[in-house]
């Protein structure tokens, strides 16, 4: 009966010191900051991980490789992309009218499309 009795009050100071250690330890994890905010700058280098060997940086000949898709879509920008539901939406392009025979394709760039530089992006930019 002593030795049941010992081992009884032995967990429950060893239950005891566990709780204690987890209060002080839940203290310690609520004073850790577990987000940073920084504001963006300019310049600087941007770093792309990818999973495989790029082919070609040149957006007409990365059809088949997903690793080219993915690189071309981070340094070139097209006059329209895709939305979030999968319609075209103005990307370069604020607007464009297709002509009546549904040949010719006439694209309005966006004023505020600009280089890196801050010179605005003209028709011959994108005529590539």
């Amino acid at each position: 009966m002593k030795l049941n009795l010992r081992w009884q009050l032995l967990l429950a100071v060893l239950g005891f010191i566990l709780i204690l250690a987890l209060l002080s330890y839940q203290e310690q994890v609520q004073s850790v900051s577990y987000c940073t905010i920084t504001e963006p700058a300019p310049g600087g280098t941007f770093v792309e991980g990818v999973v495989g060997a790029p082919r070609f940086l040149n957006p007409l000949l990365s059809d088949s490789n997903p690793v080219d898709q993915q690189l071309v879509s981070l340094i070139f920008d097209g006059l329209t992309r895709y939305d979030e539901n999968g319609r075209i939406a103005p990307a370069l392009a604020q607007s464009w009218q297709v002509s009546d025979d549904g040949l010719t394709v006439t694209f309005t760039l966006r004023d505020d499309a600009v280089w890196q530089d801050g010179e605005p992006v003209t028709a011959n930019d994108v005529a590539f």
